[in-house]
């Protein structure tokens, strides 16, 4: 599985965790990580983040994470995406979670993820669901 994380903002050299990020993704993506699968993670400016929620989702105002799937015909069961991450929303809402920066940035991508495998937080409690599996599998990358 090709996971590919890049860093369009700059953040401090403390939260280039890639192996960690990586690890986190592959268990958020499960049997679906799989050799032909490939996987984006862009770590964006809110001025980005706003931009690309605006033109692709319609709505105007930053947010923490943005996932696009993109299907493969012919590859069964493999997963194709682009995660947008916010970074400084991410440290926004760090404080709020009771979290730390990293934490809260961690779970923001495994988010993404786990909308690439079928995941939905459409409901509250989808979304709380969603929330806790995200912030479990998170803490087992930055624990282990």
């Amino acid at each position: 599985m090709q996971i590919n994380i890049f860093y369009k903002t700059k953040i401090s050299p403390y939260y280039h965790k890639t192996g960690i990020y990586k690890k986190a993704l592959l268990r958020a993506l499960g049997k679906q990580a799989k050799t032909q699968s490939e996987l984006n993670v862009f770590v964006v400016t809110p001025q980005e983040m706003l931009k690309i929620n605006t033109q692709h989702l319609g709505h105007r105002y930053v947010t923490d994470v943005i996932t696009f799937p993109y299907p493969q015909t012919g590859l069964k069961g493999e997963v194709f995406g682009d995660i947008i991450v916010c970074f400084e929303q991410a440290k926004k809402q760090a404080p709020e979670a009771k979290t730390s920066t990293l934490l809260e940035f961690l779970i923001l991508m495994v988010h993404g993820a786990l909308h690439l495998v079928g995941y939905d937080d459409n409901t509250l409690e989808l979304r709380n669901q969603m929330n806790t599996l995200a912030r479990s599998i998170a803490e087992q990358a930055l624990n282990s």
